[in-house]
Parts: structure tokens; sequence; C-alpha cells
């Protein structure tokens, strides 16, 4: 997803042991900014995963 991905990590209830998986796989992809969030979106798409940014609890 290029140059500027930190990391990729997992959330979601199947990444906590002894809470049953979910059919969805959440992951977050760890990037320096939105500009290069943004530029993620077409690299996620392209390998299936529905991209989403949701900031309506980011406070900056």
């Amino acid at each position: 997803m290029g140059d500027d991905l930190i990391s990729i990590e997992h959330l979601g209830s199947a990444n906590v042991p002894g809470l049953g998986a979910e059919t969805i796989i959440n992951i977050l992809p760890t990037v320096p900014d939105m500009d290069a969030a943004h530029a993620c979106e077409s690299a996620m798409s392209n390998r299936g995963y529905r991209f989403s940014i949701d900031r309506s609890d980011c406070w900056s």
C-alpha cells in the first residue's frame, strides 16, 4: 500500500481471546496523515476490502 504504510493492525472481537469470531475482519492501516490514508483506498479496494474513514470521534 505504498511507502507511507507504517503498520496494519487487526481490530475486533476475533482478536480478543474467548470472544466469538465475526465474519468480518477489521484491519487498520496506520499511516502518517489523512492524505496517505486516502491514497490507501484504491489499494485496499483492489484487494477486496471496503475502505472507510470514520473521523466522528476525532478531536483534531
